[in-house]
């Protein structure tokens, strides 16, 4: 019961503190910002959750099929038209993402390699379409509808939820999504027991490729413009949002609801980080209790977290001292405090707050590797 309500407790939590700290905080208006802030950006995460769930670890080619997606799009428009160039540019997208299941399903090689490469190509082949430049959009009925609002949410919001309905189902409910919790969970296993563990690998990076297509479309035609660097960065919110959600990056668990609560928590934060320039001591305090307990629930045992206590904190120290010398212009009082983890009154300290109340919802051995996705993110 309590491992269904945590990540909902995490976001009432948010929303309390946000409404003590800004009137505006829940404001129709300023909700549903939240949600179409992040909407976009969490078709990728949804994506990422099936690459996470089967031991694919994490694409990081999201970007690049982001601005890929985007860029075919738009340009694509004045030829054949923005609702098949929409989809032309989707196909673009998966097809980057059939590269990178191919090797990392079929060929069998380390998906951070695969898609770090990928994704540098992709780039560049996205700069070369444009240029380096930027791509307008021309002025359409589909353009303005995307654009839009729908019942009163806009539409990039209800494609979202759509989208993470069907996928939930489709986790849940149907055998594809039962063998990737099984080529998560124990790949040699399923193998032996005819899981066609390749193709469901394979499958995870292709559905991420597409989405992320999908993702650079909405932000393309919400904007009216595209370039290359257009999904800088949203590898790492995808990532943070689904291991927020109590998926783990090594596979076997996670769910389609947990990242959208993911998504959700990040919208938030990002709010508040927005409404008060910093997370003060007593947000990140609350964060860290509500991810402590989202943490506990998803299955880590007291013991494992005595284990991970120690392992974690170097880390934190490390990663806070980065950030000391990353950005010296901040005052030197600020820098010291953030180094401790306490609330500074600048940005260093609302990262050096947040770190730790993130860290402690990793196992172990996802510390390192995480700690450098969320340090990506809240630079993104």
């Amino acid at each position: 019961m309590l491992s269904v309500l945590s990540i909902p407790l995490a976001i009432v939590a948010l929303m309390v503190l946000g409404s003590i700290v800004s009137p505006s905080f829940l404001t129709v208006r300023n909700l549903v910002n939240v949600l179409n802030a992040y909407s976009a950006v969490g078709l990728a995460a949804l994506g990422s959750t099936f690459v996470a769930i089967c031991g694919g670890l994490a694409d990081l080619s999201i970007p690049a099929t982001v601005a890929l997606g985007a860029l075919v799009a738009l340009g694509a428009g004045s030829l054949v038209g923005p609702v098949p160039a929409a989809f032309l540019g989707i196909l673009v997208a998966a097809f980057g993402g059939l590269v990178n299941g191919v090797l990392i399903g079929y060929v069998r090689i380390n998906p951070i390699i695969v898609t770090l490469a990928s994704g540098f190509l992709l780039l560049g082949l996205a700069q070369l379409l444009v240029g380096g430049g930027i791509v307008y959009a021309e002025p359409s009925a589909f353009g303005t509808f995307v654009a839009g609002n729908l019942l009163g949410l806009p539409v990039a919001v209800w494609i979202f939820f759509i989208v993470a309905l069907i996928l939930h189902i489709t986790l849940s409910r149907t055998p594809f999504g039962r063998w990737n919790f099984a080529v998560g969970g124990n790949y040699e296993a399923s193998a032996a027991s005819a899981v066609p563990v390749r193709f469901t690998r394979a499958s995870a990076f292709v559905l991420t490729g597409l989405l992320s297509g999908m993702c650079g479309i909405l932000i393309a035609l919400s904007i009216g413009q595209a370039r290359p660097i257009i999904g800088a960065g949203y590898e790492f919110v995808a990532i943070t949002a689904v291991v927020i959600g109590g998926t783990s990056l090594f596979g076997g668990r996670g769910s389609i609801p947990r990242t959208v609560g993911g998504v959700i928590i990040l919208a938030l934060i990002n709010n508040l980080i927005y409404a008060l320039g910093t997370i003060p001591l007593s947000i990140g305090l609350a964060l860290a209790m509500a991810l402590f307990v989202n943490g506990r629930i998803a299955g880590r045992g007291l013991l494992r977290m005595a284990y991970f206590t120690p392992t974690v904190l170097p880390m934190i120290a490390v990663a806070n001292i980065w950030l000391f010398f990353y950005t010296p212009h901040y005052g030197l009082l600020d820098q010291i405090a953030g180094l401790f983890g306490f609330g500074a009154t600048n940005w260093l300290g609302s990262q050096a707050t947040a770190l730790p109340a993130i860290m402690v919802v990793t196992v172990w051995k996802e510390a390192g590797f995480f700690m450098i996705f969320y340090l990506a993110a809240l630079q993104t």
